[in-house]
């Protein structure tokens, strides 16, 4: 089935794993949110999420409260890597 150009299909996507999440394209991870330091209880102290775009990063990895704040903190960073590579 053909997809028209800007479709969900064109577009990254959230993968949820048994202890992170990744943030997939084209069958390449573009970056990763997983639990902070620590297991279990330890968790709780927040989440890392670092991008994995090659050389290319302002930014490699850090540090948020919420998975939700990680993953928004990859997405910039992949949109901005995205824009920079002309990728479409």
């Amino acid at each position: 089935m053909a997809t028209a150009a800007g479709t969900l299909a064109d577009r990254p996507r959230w993968e949820r794993g048994h202890r992170c999440h990744g943030y997939w394209l084209d069958g390449k991870r573009l970056g990763v949110v997983g639990y902070g330091p620590g297991r279990g209880a330890a968790a709780e102290s927040g989440y890392t999420w670092r991008t994995d775009l090659g050389d290319w990063h302002r930014r490699p990895d850090g540090h948020a409260s919420t998975l939700e704040q990680a993953k928004r903190n990859v997405e910039k960073e992949v949109a901005a890597w995205l824009r920079a590579n002309k990728y479409s």
